[in-house]
């Protein structure tokens, strides 16, 4: 048996070899500039490389495009670097850059060993772009690359992305794409909108939340009001303002609420560990979930239950004109908390197989 596969790796190494990258780099830069007024949009589209945006008070868009070819020659790597175009056009005040990268010899799919050159592995398309701070908007699209926003922006920027980061340090309102994105950082943004696929983001301010997402974790700081749609994620939140969540499969913590809370949850967690005496009320749904909510002490409460399979646990809470109904897998349940009274806010809660605790800190 040794010797069989001694001789199929025999067989296999000068293949493996010629699907190697080579050693020797080529690289070409290309510079493009445009005037533009007040209100430009400028539009870039690339792959195999990143894309960096800086800001400068001058009314013109700067391009540097640095491209870079890797082959196990210099003339393999000059000719992979010429196959790459950068189309630049201005058409009134609006900027479009793209990237067009055709290697030669795609060959078969399975049996190609280093003909097929359209990867990365193989050439490295960077754009370093500078912009003044009076656009109107930014679109970014890049695959298999990164986006850096290094400097501050105030205008609002888009952008989708595929297989690479981003970071994004202060900026405007902000509307991300992204899918398998394992690092994702804005530092403060404006109304944030993502739409995320196993991906990671991380944010430390925003003024808002608007997200849909699919086997991804994010982690915020501080944010106004977040409206999430998760399936198979995780989520954190520091300090949220108001949290409208709908979650299937999926895991929610909060450090902080300060007003409304309306969540449905379906084989789910979510836990609030305090919520202020700003709190305004909350409408919990839940199949096959858990819901655990800490209160300051001082939050009056009104509180409305209904469960078939489930459990309610007031821990603390001060409770008066409690009705608890209970029959069979049927549990109705409602009181006032800490004081509370029929103008006080109310924690509506129901669903099935679904367990809901209240407590004060």
């Amino acid at each position: 048996m040794k010797r069989k596969f001694s001789f199929l790796l025999c067989l296999l190494l000068p293949l493996l070899a010629l699907g190697n990258t080579g050693d020797e780099a080529f690289k070409r830069t290309e510079v493009k500039t445009y005037s533009v007024s007040n209100g430009a949009q400028l539009k870039v589209s690339n792959k195999y490389g990143q894309i960096v945006i800086h800001t400068w008070n001058k009314n013109e868009i700067k391009a540097t495009v640095t491209i870079t070819g890797f082959g196990k020659s210099d003339a393999e790597s000059q000719n992979i670097v010429s196959s790459v175009s950068i189309s630049g056009k201005q058409v009134d005040n609006s900027v479009s850059l793209s990237t067009d990268y055709n290697p030669g010899g795609s060959g078969s799919r399975w049996f190609n060993f280093g003909s097929n050159k359209n990867s990365k592995d193989y050439v490295s398309i960077d754009y370093d772009i500078y912009v003044p701070q009076s656009l109107q908007m930014a679109f970014f699209d890049n695959n298999f690359g990164d986006l850096v926003v290094g400097d501050k922006i105030t205008f609002p920027i888009k952008f989708t992305l595929n297989y690479g980061n981003y970071d994004i340090r202060d900026a405007g309102d902000v509307q991300l794409t992204v899918n398998y994105c394992s690092k994702g950082r804005i530092g403060k943004a404006g109304a944030v909108n993502l739409r995320s696929n196993y991906s990671d983001m991380k944010a430390e301010s925003i003024r808002s939340l608007s997200a849909v997402s699919t086997y991804s974790t994010c982690a915020i700081g501080a944010v106004g009001d977040a409206t999430i749609k998760a399936t198979y994620d995780d989520y954190k939140l520091e300090d949220v303002g108001s949290l409208n969540l709908v979650g299937t499969y999926t895991d929610v913590v909060a450090a902080g609420l300060r007003e409304d809370l309306t969540a449905t949850l379906t084989y789910g967690d979510l836990k609030v560990r305090k919520i202020a005496t700003t709190f305004k009320g909350a409408n919990i749904r839940m199949t096959y979930s858990d819901a655990k909510l800490t209160f300051a002490r001082r939050v009056p409460l009104q509180l409305d239950f209904h469960f078939v399979y489930g459990g309610i646990k007031t821990g603390s809470m001060e409770l008066k004109n409690v009705i608890s109904d209970k029959k069979s897998v049927k549990w109705d349940y409602t009181a006032l908390a800490n004081g509370g009274t029929e103008q006080s806010p109310k924690i509506r809660a129901s669903g099935t197989n679904g367990d809901i605790s209240i407590d004060v800190e």
